[in-house]
């Protein structure tokens, strides 16, 4: 077992589950802010991911005491990690785009988007079940 990982795995958890809390915080706080708009995508990406990094650690113990996962568990890892990166792109969007602009973007591309990266992410899944969590020695 190697506790270091899951120390790691922790404390980068909390920093983007503490990024959540606090963009949500100072969104409500500042209803001014100029780029206010792009906070919401931020924080829930934060909070999706952190959540991401503690399931990690779940199946990490797991693995190292034995107990077998169903495959659901792990599917929900990687859907996660998918759904996680949603706020994340649509963030960068805004960033490109300028404020007056920014109500007609189009939630095509972001769904474009989406699907090719849970594409791939499904594809490298399947051709490549080396990459799955394996036991950490």
């Amino acid at each position: 077992m190697q506790w270091d990982i899951v120390i790691i795995f922790f404390f980068y958890g909390l920093a983007f589950f503490t990024m959540g809390i606090a963009l949500t915080l100072e969104r409500a706080r500042a209803p001014r802010l100029a780029e206010r708009r792009v906070l919401r995508p931020l924080a829930i990406f934060g909070l999706l991911h952190g959540m991401h990094e503690w399931i990690e650690i779940l199946l990490l113990q797991g693995v190292w005491l034995g107990v077998p996962f169903p495959d659901y568990i792990v599917n929900l890892r990687f859907t996660l990690l998918i759904i996680s990166f949603i706020p994340l792109i649509y963030f960068g969007l805004l960033m490109l785009v300028d404020t007056q602009r920014a109500s007609s973007l189009p939630l095509v591309i972001l769904i474009a988007m989406l699907g090719f990266y849970a594409i791939v992410v499904l594809a490298v899944n399947q051709l490549r079940p080396d990459l799955q969590l394996a036991p950490v020695d």
